[in-house]
């Protein structure tokens, strides 16, 4: 509880500071609406669902306040922050960062789970593959297939995996595995992988062992390739990076956003066990993306010897050229003068 604080938490010699807490959350709280922007990594509907009880504890914590929730995909919700239409977001780490480079928002919260308590080991992928397919055991079993994901800027949709597959030396990029971008929601790349138009699908942690739970794909019928089972109890084929930011947009009132921070740390765990806590380093998102050349690293790209040999390979060659000529002119008028 943080905008509306019992005295039942204070002994009387602290009430004097329980009551100026208060009152300090109490002015920080009063204002307008408060326009909160969330990743529909599972669609609209679904995002509605998940981040409903959030919305409820904030207007419950924070008086004189209504959330507007409001969902996006990865593109709308970069779109909204630009335009001004949000006052916090809520999205995956990677997003996070490059919304941080582009657009100045600031973490002021991250999620851990039930299973990872430590923010900075919170999200992975799982390459998933039917379970007769006895041909695919090991990521390298994927060079001449084809491998869904949700697209080519999704991060635990597909950049961790992307990342994990160069590591055992193969390159979505160079064809190896042909890849096939389904879009959000995520489950579309479970029905790619069903239908046999994939080999593979790449899905965030704990997203397949969900859908089974639910009914919504059969138990037993897709299994992790590569799982990695000291890194939880969902099958995990990546390594494992910062959980969702809950970030303030660069616009926001920093006393509002205080006050946001100290309900997200009072709240207790969700029916799926996600909880807040203290930002996250995510340096090691930041690592990933410079080994990808992506996101705030793209600019790498067009300064490595790859891109530069693309890109001036003609003036090279020419290069090259003359200098064989001058040395062979030179051989000749040598052999001349002998």
């Amino acid at each position: 509880m943080i905008c509306a604080i019992s005295s039942s938490f204070f002994s009387p010699s602290h009430w004097l500071v329980g009551f100026l807490l208060g009152l300090w959350i109490g002015c920080a709280c009063a204002g307008a609406d408060i326009r909160l922007g969330v990743l529909a990594w599972l669609g609209s509907e679904e995002a509605e669902v998940q981040w409903k009880p959030l919305v409820l504890a904030l207007e419950h914590h924070l008086p004189g306040h209504h959330i507007q929730l409001r969902q996006y995909n990865l593109d709308e919700l970069a779109e909204a922050l630009q335009a001004g239409e949000v006052d916090f977001v809520v999205t995956n780490p990677g997003h996070y960062v490059m919304l941080e480079a582009e657009h100045g928002i600031s973490r002021i919260a991250t999620q851990v789970s039930a299973a990872s308590q430590n923010p900075a080991h919170v999200v992975g992928s799982a390459v998933v593959v039917l379970e007769e397919r006895i041909d695919l055991r090991r990521l390298e079993d994927l060079r001449g297939g084809r491998l869904a994901a949700v697209a080519e800027d999704a991060f635990g949709g597909y950049q961790l995996v992307w990342a994990e597959l160069r590591r055992h030396g193969l390159d979505p990029e160079q064809g190896q595995p042909e890849l096939l971008f389904t879009g959000f929601p995520m489950p579309r790349v479970i029905d790619a992988v069903l239908r046999g138009e994939a080999d593979a699908g790449v899905l965030r942690a704990c997203l397949l062992e969900r859908l089974e739970r639910d009914g919504a794909v059969p138990a037993g019928r897709l299994r992790v390739l590569s799982p990695r089972p000291e890194l939880g109890h969902c099958g995990v084929t990546s390594a494992l990076y910062p959980g969702w930011a809950f970030a303030a947009a660069r616009g926001t009132d920093p006393a509002l956003s205080r006050a946001v921070l100290l309900v997200l740390l009072s709240l207790s765990p969700d029916e799926g066990g996600q909880a807040w806590s203290v930002p996250a380093d995510y340096h090691p998102v930041n690592e990933l993306f410079r080994e990808l050349q992506i996101g705030p690293y793209a600019f790498l790209r067009e300064t490595g010897w790859d891109s530069l040999w693309r890109r001036y390979w003609p003036l090279g060659a020419g290069i090259a050229l003359f200098l064989l000529a001058w040395g062979i002119y030179t051989l000749r008028v040598e052999h001349l003068v002998q």
